[in-house]
């Protein structure tokens, strides 16, 4: 699992030149799965582009550390 704090510099896997600062990080819970066993919350992190300036919301599986 990805561990993002805030103020770390992150970027999208997919967009790597979209990189930007955390500002927050929150667990959401899972409503839907599609496989027994217990559901786990997903985490979503806020972050600030430099690219662009604007705020984007993001999980964590789609970021990538921008170090």
């Amino acid at each position: 699992m990805k561990n993002f704090r805030v103020g770390d510099k992150v970027c999208f896997i997919s967009h790597m030149s979209n990189k930007g600062t955390v500002e927050k990080v929150e667990f959401k819970p899972v409503t839907a799965h599609n496989t027994s066993g217990a559901f786990s919350k997903m985490c979503w992190v806020h972050f600030k582009s430099e690219l662009d300036g604007n705020t984007y919301i993001a999980k964590a599986q789609d970021l990538m550390r921008a170090d």
